[in-house]
């Protein structure tokens, strides 16, 4: 049996075309690949500033966005404040009754009965008042439109 051996040599571009070995040839490959690389380099440059210019005008409308939802958390947030100073105030009259009526407990059997029903008459009445006057202003808020 014997052997056998060989060499292969492959030149070329990946164009198919034959390679120049002259230093020209090799310049003008160098130069055809440059300005491949720029014009794609120019191509992505511009997809580039598309791409920044989407990006802006996302953000800028997600900024309006979340200004505007703000705004609407903020005009919540103040009439749940309002309602509830409205709620304090309409039930302060009753508070000050209770306390009023504590600190007398121990002087309270030496006014007479129809004093108490007075009183209490007049708690009732400032309480309905605040009420109605709370129930008011909540009205005139919803009929007219916030600037």
């Amino acid at each position: 049996m014997g052997s056998a051996s060989g060499t292969v040599t492959v030149t070329g571009t990946a164009t198919g075309v034959a390679p120049d070995d002259s230093v020209e040839g090799r310049l003008f490959r160098l130069e055809q690949r440059a300005a491949a690389a720029e014009a794609r380099l120019g191509e992505m440059s511009n997809q580039a500033a598309v791409d920044r210019a989407a990006f802006r005008e996302e953000l800028g409308k997600v900024h309006e966005q979340q200004h505007t939802d703000s705004s609407h958390l903020r005009a919540r947030l103040d009439y749940a404040e309002e309602q509830s100073v409205e709620v304090d105030a309409a039930a302060l009259p009753v508070v000050a009754l209770g306390v009023i009526l504590s600190g007398l407990s121990p002087d309270a059997h030496r006014l007479p009965v129809v004093l108490w029903l007075l009183i209490l008459t007049a708690a009732l009445a400032v309480t309905l008042q605040a009420v109605r006057d709370a129930r008011r202003r909540r009205h005139f808020n919803s009929v007219v439109p916030a600037d």
